[in-house]
């Protein structure tokens, strides 16, 4: 995006998707929850670093991470939960994708376009691929 305006648009579209991901009440929200229990009498509320514990409701497995018990309920129960895209994310991506659409009716993406290749791009692979084809010289790329 090669104006200022641009650039300013985006940080403000950004900073107002991210204000809105802010969950009043997050913690029933994932999927998860629904194979989740609350802790028996026995069992303790927090692991040893404060962290809450969800326990398994088929069995006594408590996880203080949500992909842990995850892994659990597909490895010991068979039961596979799907995980989707906040809807905070698929808001971002469609207006990340409408600000590039606008940009490139302008032909205004090339800084762009160079600084997202340059993070996708990975230089040891790169440096293999060049080796063993037989082209020995290095490739400089400029860190910003």
């Amino acid at each position: 995006m090669a104006s200022e305006a641009d650039s300013s648009l985006l940080t403000d579209t950004l900073d107002s998707i991210e204000s809105s991901s802010i969950q009043k009440d997050k913690s029933l929200r994932s999927p998860i929850h629904q194979y989740s229990r609350q802790p028996n009498d026995n069992e303790p509320k927090l692991d040893g670093k404060g962290r809450k514990i969800i326990y398994c409701s088929k069995c006594s497995y408590g996880a203080s991470a949500t992909t842990n018990l995850r892994n659990h309920l597909k490895s010991k129960h068979q039961i596979v939960l799907v995980v989707s895209d906040s809807s905070t994310k698929v808001a971002a991506c469609e207006k990340l994708k409408q600000l590039y659409d606008e940009a490139s009716a302008e032909n205004s993406t090339a800084k762009f376009d160079s600084y997202v290749l340059k993070k996708v791009l990975n230089k040891d692979v790169i440096e293999q691929c060049r080796y063993h084809r037989g082209v020995h010289t290095k490739v400089r790329v400029r860190k910003r």
